[in-house]
């Protein structure tokens, strides 16, 4: 199975098909199977990686990063998943907590390219298995 952004195929499917008639016919029952497609939630502890796809939602995540320089990859790191550039993520919209989200976050940390990502953990329960 390929996993694929289907919010971004629906985009891309309204721009070329456009005013045609007969087009938007097909798109519609096109987006109607696409929308009632069962969505894939990664497993726990099952990293993903960004060359498959990227978060859906900002929500917390353990993220592995590369440095662009020497393709060294680091510990995992406690990020979350932006989607866009500020002056407290990495080039690729990540921030890092405690790291790129400071005053001070250096050049080094911010060039940081993320290879994968995973949930977090379910938080520890009293009374669970202990």
């Amino acid at each position: 199975m390929r996993l694929i952004d289907a919010d971004a195929l629906k985009e891309e499917i309204r721009r070329e098909v456009g005013e045609n008639r007969i087009g938007v016919f097909v798109a519609k029952r096109i987006f109607k199977l696409i929308d009632n497609a069962p969505t894939v939630e990664p497993k726990q502890g099952e990293w993903i990686p960004v060359s498959e796809r990227l978060p859906i939602d900002r929500d917390w995540y353990l993220g592995v990063f590369r440095e662009p320089d020497t393709g060294f990859i680091g510990v995992p790191y406690i990020c979350d998943y932006v989607g866009k550039v500020t002056k407290g993520t990495t080039k690729e919209g990540w921030i890092l907590r405690g790291f790129t989200d400071i005053e001070n976050a250096n050049d080094y940390t911010k060039s940081l390219e993320c290879v994968a990502w995973q949930p977090l953990p379910e938080p520890y329960k009293k009374g669970g298995a202990e």
